[in-house]
């Protein structure tokens, strides 16, 4: 790329100098050309405004030195950066950029940020103790900043700043620890953006719906939910996406009372497929059946067959409603996939797995039960599953082993809100906030305890029995945004097959998370 760069860029600043010099030669034109802002969408109401955001750079550059070992006459796209930031209220900013230059795809800003008489930013940014760093790279005087910001490497980081300032100047303080480049065990504390996820979902008249969702957490593009539906006497619903035949794992991420969800639908991997359902749902609960065979992750040829049915009913008592349900799925391998494995991490998603039974299954069956009430702020529900694995290679006399898990949970809003269940899905929704923070109010705060259990050890398999205690508090600023903190402690033992258990296979292990949640 010679000198394509350098024709690259005469063509780009060519094409976007057109149509201003069209407009000028044209007072009747249609069609006026302005770039001197950026696309904004505003919420009807004026509430949430989002600013599309983006920058390209395309450097080209010649190089040598006196020793004439380098001579260097390339090109680059510097910056590909793409993104949004804006504003909920007068005190809630936020922003995610990414930059997809260099062919890969490296996350930028991504925080939320509060102003009241400090601003308080919590999120993946940077703060340089520098004036040529804190400079946008857009507004350089130089195509490249000083050469000490760069070689002491003032970069962004995950953190939280306290920042007060006014037409006087600023006062800035924060603390960091780790990135996206070196998030890793040893940055003295983990962060990771669990989910970033990003869709469109809609309808096409009363009957026909859609919707395609991706993830672009963990450092790459995983797709979701991407489907159409038909709405009749029956759902009929045909693309990827996810029948789990399980409450916990029906309720969606976004209202879940703890951070994670039970280990026994972690391990025995209630994940999205490519298949067809069909459903039939109403106030009394709900009734579906599916067939699915490989997804995204193992989308070959030769992939495994999986069928699932799950069944609800939600029976009023006074001002109380009763859940009751029950799921089953069989699954098998495929000619090209490996066999089933269990495993499970101790609670945090962030967390190794110290539950490890290998790969010992080429078809399983999982059956269980859930049950749950639902009165005013209160909420207490649960579940049991049995996952019977078929093994590969069973020694002589060995039995098929069954493994299994559970949990109960319990909730109380001590003020501002409720939790909602829904029949129609058979799983949490999103919950009554009475008084948003985002309108003066104090928002609505649940207290959650949880016990889960999971079992992977039966039959001359010791994957391990974890029994989990967890405790919580969530902080529903408003109904699509949350804080959520979670402490658990799980006890481990029976887990032979992994070696951060010891030669004994016990184990302790306590963590605890913050998570904060914006959806939309």
């Amino acid at each position: 790329m010679k000198y394509g760069g350098l024709g690259a860029g005469v063509l780009l600043l060519t094409a976007l100098a057109m149509p201003a010099e069209a407009q000028d030669s044209s007072a009747a034109s249609a069609l006026n050309f302005d770039w001197d802002n950026k696309p904004v969408i505003k919420s009807a109401d004026g509430k949430l405004t989002i600013n599309l955001k983006g920058r390209v750079f395309l450097d080209h550059a010649w190089v040598n030195d006196r020793d004439n070992t380098t001579n260097l006459n390339a090109s680059e796209f510097r910056t590909a950066r793409v993104g949004i930031d804006g504003n909920y209220g007068k005190k809630i900013s936020f922003r995610f950029t990414a930059d997809f230059a260099h062919k890969k795809v490296t996350y930028k800003d991504i925080y939320i940020a509060w102003k009241g008489p400090l601003e308080i930013k919590g999120g993946h940014f940077k703060l340089a103790p520098s004036f040529d760093e804190a400079t946008s790279s857009r507004f350089s005087d130089t195509m490249e900043r000083s050469g000490y910001t760069d070689a002491f490497a003032f970069g962004r980081q995950f953190g939280i700043a306290f920042t007060k300032a006014s037409d006087k100047g600023l006062f800035t303080v924060g603390v960091f620890q780790g990135g996206f480049a070196n998030s890793g065990d040893h940055t003295g504390f983990k962060f990771t953006v669990r989910a970033t996820r990003v869709g469109i979902d809609g309808n096409y008249g009363k009957k026909i719906s859609f919707r395609f969702t991706a993830d672009f957490a963990h450092k790459k593009v995983t797709y979701k939910d991407i489907y159409i539906a038909w709405k009749g006497p029956l759902e009929i619903k045909g693309g990827h996406f996810k029948l789990a035949p399980s409450f916990d794992e029906a309720t969606s991420s976004r209202f879940s009372d703890t951070m994670e969800r039970s280990g026994y639908t972690d391990a025995f991997a209630f994940g999205r497929q490519f298949g067809i359902a069909f459903t039939k749902a109403s106030d009394k609960g709900l009734f579906t059946v599916g067939v699915f065979q490989g997804g995204f992750a193992n989308s070959g040829d030769h992939t495994g067959f999986k069928f699932t049915v799950r069944a609800t009913r939600a029976i009023p008592a006074g001002e109380a409603t009763v859940h009751l349900g029950a799921g089953f799925r069989y699954r098998e391998t495929g000619d090209n996939e490996s066999n089933f494995r269990y495993r499970e991490r101790a609670f945090q998603h962030l967390a190794p797995s110290f539950l490890n039974t290998n790969q010992i299954a080429d078809a399983d069956t999982f059956f269980g039960f859930e049950a749950g009430v639902f009165k005013g702020r209160f909420s207490l529900y649960g579940e049991m599953g049995f996952m019977k694995a078929d093994l590969v290679a069973p020694a002589a006399g060995q039995k098929d082993p069954t493994f299994w898990g559970g949990y109960l949970n319990a909730g109380y809003f001590l003020f501002g809100g409720s939790p909602t269940y829904s029949s129609k899905k058979g799983a949490l929704d999103r919950p009554k906030v009475t008084t948003s923070v985002l309108k003066g109010g104090k928002g609505a705060l649940q207290l959650v305890a949880r016990y889960d259990h999971i079992d992977l050890a039966d039959n001359g398999i010791f994957g391990g029995i974890q029994k989990t205690f967890i405790i919580g508090a969530n902080w529903w600023l408003s109904r699509h945004i949350k804080v959520a903190v979670n402490y658990s402690h799980s006890d481990i033992a029976q887990a032979f097959l992994v070696a951060a258990n010891g030669a004994d296979g016990a184990n302790a292990v306590n963590s605890f998370g913050i998570r904060t949640q914006i959806d939309w």
